[in-house]
């Protein structure tokens, strides 16, 4: 394991570190599909049967609007993006563009090296699992239980959005600062704790060069952590119409699929508004993977705003751009 001094300079021993999978990685998750899936759908069930004791009038809208259509959303959020951005990672005009942190190699190259191990097809796989599989719905029952609380189950088309554009946007970009300070300490967290590093975020730093149909190769543990609680939170805390909301979880997943993606591409960072002060580059979620890739005094922890790693003192002091 690299010295703390060495974690966060480019060029040292470090580099070595992210590739296959860490010393003290977790069992693969594959052996316990079965297991966990049964688990999960029979906790679905429970959570969806007390939504019905809680709201009988309203569970079944409920469990459509507000637990089903979010899960929809984040699953076309990360399908979509991860079918074109794979195939553009893959081309040969867009290495240029891609982060690669060994001199003379191609980011395809360092990538390829990782599929030897996990294939595209079972990171594509497991994230479509995690998604909307026995998790994702998991995530949608929970969310049809809590967020009728904050949100109001639409009746109508014209329930979905404000009546004004500025309060849509105003509800998007809480939506975006909130989410990505939970994610943060999501995050965060699962870096600083060595049970929850050992037992589940590691499986996601298995992946040395990250990919667009890795973003969400991790544990459903992991995935609740970083993407069901903060964007619960933040819907709980902003009070979103539920259209903002869907809006809102197809562009954050979509957004971490872009950081996944190892591009470093102007047209894809107007797309998705990273010129703009404060928003996290996809360098600095790569760099996150490359040196970080330990349970303790890690860096880069936000997706969206790196003013998060700034303010509690993770914003790495170095960076290094794509050849």
């Amino acid at each position: 394991r690299a010295s703390a001094s060495d974690r966060d300079m480019p060029g040292r021993a470090v580099p070595m570190v992210h590739m296959g999978t860490p010393p003290d990685g977790p069992e693969p998750r594959h052996a316990r599909w079965g297991t966990a899936a049964l688990a999960q759908l029979g906790i679905s069930v429970l959570v969806a049967g007390y939504t019905y004791l809680a709201r009988p009038e309203t569970w079944v809208a409920d469990l459509i609007a507000l637990g089903l259509v979010p899960v929809v959303a984040a699953t076309l959020g990360m399908l979509v993006p991860a079918l074109f951005l794979q195939w553009v990672v893959e081309q040969s005009w867009a290495q240029p563009y891609s982060i690669s942190y060994v001199k003379g190699k191609q980011r395809t190259e360092l990538a390829k090296q990782d599929q030897a191990k996990v294939p595209l097809f079972e990171q594509l796989a497991w994230s479509l699992y995690v998604t909307c599989g026995p998790p994702g719905i998991l995530n949608g029952a929970v969310a049809a239980l809590l967020l009728p609380f904050a949100l109001t189950t639409p009746t109508s088309w014209t329930d979905l959005t404000p009546d004004s554009l500025g309060d849509a946007l105003a509800q998007f970009v809480l939506l975006e600062l909130i989410g990505d300070f939970w994610l943060y300490w999501g995050h965060r967290i699962q870096h600083d704790s060595q049970y929850l590093w050992k037992h589940y975020h590691s499986f996601h730093h298995s992946i040395g060069t990250p990919t667009p149909f890795s973003t969400i190769y991790i544990d459903p543990i992991d995935a609740a952590l970083q993407a069901a609680i903060p964007i619960m939170l933040a819907a709980l805390m902003v009070r979103p119409d539920v259209g903002i909301l869907y809006i809102y979880i197809f562009l954050r997943v979509g957004e971490n699929v872009v950081n996944h993606s190892g591009l470093e591409h102007p047209v894809l960072n107007f797309l998705t508004l990273k010129f703009l002060p404060g928003r996290a580059s996809v360098n600095h979620h790569d760099y996150h993977h490359k040196y970080s890739n330990y349970s303790t005094n890690a860096k880069n922890y936000a997706e969206g705003f790196i003013f998060w790693d700034w303010a509690f003192g993770t914003l790495s002091k170095k960076s290094k751009q794509a050849q």
